[in-house]
């Protein structure tokens, strides 16, 4: 009985999950069968809406029923063609703006991020964008999950005809003093913020060198960085070590993919007035202070210091279509780079009352 319990436990709030990612991709475009389409949706919000199932072997089928319905969804007329942009963090701030460039530029989107509710309106919005026979694909990924990363990489590439541009724009930032932040925010922050690039690079490095080997165009991995990947931030130990991380991995492997046809580039913003407030981690009193802080920036907006998604989206725009090695968003972060790289003077770094 008690193994049944802890089975139901698990197996129940999985399918939940499976079913809400399929909803959210059921809105994708070009359903080669829409009666399937149909049924795959029945299926998805019976899992959503009815009880948990009586027995572990019921929750099993209706699992095997979503697989199934997510089956159906990769049977399409034609793969997409032309060229296509990868984008994660897509749903919101740099990354929609990045995806909504990329889109009036003739580009097929396809964003991935977390939250099914936000892909599914960004999705809607952004195919408003699309050139004439280009479409945006909104695929609901976990990137920390090493599984949904392989499921992300096994949809494009079965429905698209070429992967041309990968962007990691995925992130998310904590603020706090050394003893104020836990193992598991340090943990957190690595596995999205570098992890989770490291695992979406390497999974579509296949279909990368793929399109590089076609010889028609250089693909692209553009790594959304930030100007704490450069510059050591004050109370920020654990998402600057992670933008280290992602600044060291970027340019280690861009030698190595340049071999292969395959360019690698790597964009630092600065402070970008988004939503990202309601994301960002605060730790202690530090976290407080670093809070407030940062709300007076955004509320002043200090010029050459607060950005706005679209003009981060320009640069990572740029950077790609250039083929350019690293790019500071903005004047102010670029003096302070060549200051702290020439003379080590780091003005983020300096004592405060």
């Amino acid at each position: 009985m008690l193994l049944h319990s802890l089975q139901n436990r698990f197996v129940v709030p999985n399918i939940a999950s499976q079913a809400t990612c399929l909803q959210t991709n059921l809105s994708c475009r070009h359903i080669k069968h829409p009666s399937k389409a149909r049924a795959a949706r029945q299926i998805a919000c019976a899992a959503l809406t009815t009880d948990a199932p009586s027995s572990t072997s019921s929750a099993q089928d209706a699992s095997r029923g979503i697989r199934s319905a997510n089956d159906h969804l990769r049977h399409r007329s034609q793969k997409l063609a032309g060229k296509t942009v990868v984008i994660s963090g897509g749903s919101q701030g740099v990354g929609r703006a990045t995806a909504e460039l990329f889109a009036k530029n003739g580009y097929n989107l396809v964003i991935a991020a977390r939250n099914p509710d936000k892909l599914s309106e960004a999705q809607a919005q952004l195919e408003r964008c699309c050139a004439p026979g280009r479409a945006c694909l909104g695929i609901a990924t976990d990137i920390t999950d090493a599984s949904a990363v392989e499921g992300l990489v096994a949809d494009v590439t079965e429905q698209c005809e070429s992967v041309d541009i990968l962007i990691n724009c995925a992130g998310v930032c904590l603020n706090g003093s050394l003893a104020d932040t836990s193992m598991h925010d340090y943990r957190e922050q690595m596995n999205v913020n570098f992890f989770g690039a490291v695992a979406m690079t390497k999974g579509f490095q296949s279909a990368l060198l793929a399109t590089a080997k076609r010889g028609n165009v250089q693909p692209v991995v553009v790594n959304v960085n930030s100007f704490g990947g450069r510059i050591p931030l004050r109370n920020m130990s654990a998402y600057s070590a992670s933008k280290f991380a992602l600044a060291g991995f970027t340019d280690s492997i861009r030698p190595e993919l340049a071999d292969m046809g395959i360019h690698v580039a790597q964009v630092h913003p600065g402070v970008v007035k988004s939503n990202f407030m309601e994301r960002a981690g605060f730790r202690g009193a530090e976290g407080d202070k670093q809070r407030a802080q940062m709300q007076s920036m955004l509320e002043s907006s200090p010029a050459g210091l607060v950005q706005s998604p679209e003009e981060v989206a320009e640069q990572v725009y740029k950077a790609a279509v250039r083929r350019r090695d690293e790019v500071f968003v903005g004047p102010a972060y670029n003096a302070v780079n060549a200051l702290f790289k020439t003379f080590n003077v780091n003005p983020f770094s300096m004592a405060r009352p």
